[in-house]
This record gives C-alpha cells, structure tokens and sequence, in this order.
C-alpha cells in the first residue's frame, strides 16, 4: 500500500518542521517547503532517520516559479494532504499604520493569503481529480479576535479565516475536507519566551485530523484572563 503525502509550507523550521516530523512518524512521505536550504537540509536528514521518503522545494511562496515547483512536486507524488503553514508574522507588528509602507502591505498579504489562495487552486485541482484530499489551513487567533497594532496581519488572517471557510462549504461537496486551525502563540522564534510547544502543537492538530471530520480546531493556552468571553 502506497503512503499518503503531504505538503508542508514553511516546514524547514518550527511548526512546520514539528508537523513534518510527527506526520513522518506517522507513515506519511513528506513534501518540504521553505528558503533555507541547510535548515531544509536539516529536517531532510531528520526525515531519513524516520524512514520517510520525502521531497525538497526550496523558494520564496512569493515567487510564481516556487508555486510552479511545488505544484509539480505535488503531481509527481500524489499529494493529498495540503498543510498551509508559512506566514510572515513580524513584519508589521507594532508599527503604526501610518508608518508602514507599500512594501510591508505587500509581504504579508502576499505571504499570508495571496500566495495561499494561488498554491491552494493547484493543490484542489489535483484533490478534485483524485476525489479526495484534505487542506489543513493554519491560522491565528488574530482571525478571530482584533487586535491593536497588528493591522496588517490580522486582516490577512480575518480574510484566511473567509477563505478558508467558504472552501469548506463548497469542497466538502466534492469529498475535499478542509479544516482552519486557530492558534495562540508558538514558541517558533527564540525571543519567544512563552507560548506553546511546537512538537505538542503539532501532536495536536494531526490527532484533530485523525480522529474526525471536524473543520475548525482552536488551540488557545493563554491565561484565563487574557481569553475572550467568546471569539468573534
């Protein structure tokens, strides 16, 4: 029996990595995806300990020829699993938006949801043509919530957050399951000295995959008093 595979963007570091790793274990084959070529090279070499037979697309989401890559990469190995992971989350935070400029504007609503909405139509081609597959879009808990000082990437979550759910509705009716994934701070970065583990993370969001047909997973482990009383 042929294993599934599953593309991962921004899988050369952090979350990405983790749920390569924990889907690896699982006996999936893996599609990497990021910029760095020794990180990607890193994983890679963590992946063969594993046994899983895995892919290398290395390129900048930005870039038309990277989407090109990875959609032939997809084609060539089956995939059916799509796992939108790579964001830019710092480029604008903080910054008054009067202060950024075009070029921030660009990065992250291309990163965040351009770049998403273009890999996602060549990966729900090949869903569609199989009559099955999953996207598994993760988001922040910034889609849900407004925040002060972070304009730019709360409204490219809030519009992940439609993009995403409008796709549920209209892919559940052709067998394609696609699930938006909320979540609170991840200690991705080193200046992060909080937040949740990445490895428990991922753990988390291959076992709502797994264990049932649902389509939004919230993960928020901030203290009590800084929840909302509800999610917009």
């Amino acid at each position: 029996m042929n294993k599934e595979t599953v593309l991962i963007t921004g899988s050369s570091t952090g979350l990405g990595e983790s749920l390569a790793l924990v889907f690896a274990r699982s006996g999936y084959d893996i599609i990497l995806h990021g910029r760095n070529r020794s990180n990607l090279e890193r994983v890679g070499k963590k992946l063969s300990d594993i046994g899983s037979d895995f892919s290398v697309v290395e390129g900048d989401l930005m870039s038309k020829e990277t989407l090109t890559a990875l959609e032939r990469t997809a084609v060539e190995r089956n995939a059916s699993i799509l796992i939108n992971n790579a964001a830019a989350i710092l480029d604008a935070y903080g910054i008054p938006f009067e202060e950024i400029d075009d070029e921030k504007i660009e990065k992250v609503f291309t990163t965040n949801l351009t770049a998403l909405v273009k890999l996602t139509r060549r990966l729900y081609q090949i869903f569609l043509k199989n009559k099955s597959g999953t996207i598994i879009n993760l988001n922040s808990l910034v889609g849900l919530e407004i925040k002060e000082s972070n304009i730019l990437y709360g409204a490219s979550k809030w519009g992940l957050r439609g993009f995403t759910n409008a796709l549920a509705l209209e892919a559940k009716k052709k067998n394609v399951r696609v699930i938006g994934v909320y979540l609170s701070r991840v200690k991705t970065r080193q200046e992060f000295i909080y937040g949740m583990e990445p490895e428990d993370t991922a753990q988390k969001i291959y076992a709502f995959y797994k264990d049932g047909d649902g389509t939004e997973l919230i993960l928020d482990e901030r203290p009590e008093e800084y929840k909302p009383t509800r999610y917009l």
